[in-house]
């Protein structure tokens, strides 16, 4: 390929790589890492020298907290050193204005979301495209070995806040005694395609992790979820224009099951939504650079 660079691959620095924290953050990097390749991508590291830069905003942005501070400064970086700039696969809520310069400035802006989508425009004043999480676009092994639900409910943990610790902290936990018929599937120890396969053979899951949600949704089952601590799953539901309840805390989810799971038409509107996207337009062509 040539380019200002001669033949060499230009170069992109895919920020924000999570893998290694659950499966579905596993899934993000290696669509990201794929994407990128195809479009002529050499892909490096945030420490190393690069053309362009390409943050994975993923679950970080909101609430001004550190990671989005780390990585809002990343992009002050190469907006300033003139280099194309991009923060992709994000939610966005609640962040400070402090870097609504940099936002202005960047060459692309994608959000999971449109609650997302519409913070940004009415806080920042910045229009951001949407695209589903990248994980719902993984490519799925051919054969996995897969835990058999035979029909039953399947569950995760849960977005809990522990005020046992130095007053409230933010903490996963399993709430099993408010579903005692539900088989636990371990989201943070299975690979994505085990979780994926696993979870077409239950009727439904039933979680408070956004990525569980896409898991379910690449498997084509129902989902009833509680909020974590942003508003990335009722973004699902909204960006779809989808009838389903999503309530803040799992103690509130077996009043809301039989009311969401009796609305099957809901969740094939959400699983349509995903499929409409063309992911690999969150990818910047290498031709940017001349």
């Amino acid at each position: 390929m040539m380019t200002r660079f001669g033949r060499h691959r230009p170069r992109l620095c895919l920020a924000g790589d999570h893998s290694g924290y659950h499966a579905g953050c596993d899934a993000v990097a290696r669509t990201l890492r794929r994407l990128a390749t195809q479009q002529g991508w050499r892909v490096v590291s945030e420490k190393a020298d690069y053309d362009a830069l390409l943050v994975n905003g993923e679950g970080s942005m909101h609430h001004g907290g550190k990671r989005f501070h780390h990585k809002m400064r990343l992009l002050a970086t190469a907006v300033a050193s003139g280099r194309p700039a991009f923060l992709v696969n994000s939610v966005w809520q609640d962040n400070p204005p402090d870097y609504d310069h940099v936002l202005s400035k960047l060459s692309g802006i994608v959000v999971r979301e449109v609650l997302s989508q519409r913070d940004l425009a009415e806080r920042h004043g910045v229009r951001a495209e949407v695209c589903p999480d990248v994980s719902f676009f993984d490519e799925l092994p051919r054969f996995t070995w897969a835990r058999n639900f035979r029909g039953a409910a399947a569950t995760t943990d849960f977005f809990l806040e522990d005020k046992r610790v130095n007053g409230v902290r933010h903490v996963f936990g399993r709430r099993d005694d408010l579903f005692p018929d539900a088989r636990p599937l371990p989201f943070i120890d299975w690979s994505w395609g085990r979780v994926v396969a696993s979870l077409r053979t239950a009727s439904h899951l039933i979680t408070g992790r956004h990525h569980a949600v896409y898991a379910a949704c690449v498997a084509g089952v129902p989902f009833i979820a509680s909020e974590g601590n942003t508003h990335k799953i009722r973004g699902i539901v909204a960006s779809a224009g989808a009838d389903l309840q999503v309530p803040d805390t799992p103690a509130d989810l077996p009043a809301i099951t039989a009311a969401n799971l009796a609305r099957r038409e809901e969740y094939d509107r959400i699983f349509a939504w995903m499929r409409s996207h063309d992911v690999s337009r969150i990818m910047p062509a290498s031709s940017i650079l001349g």
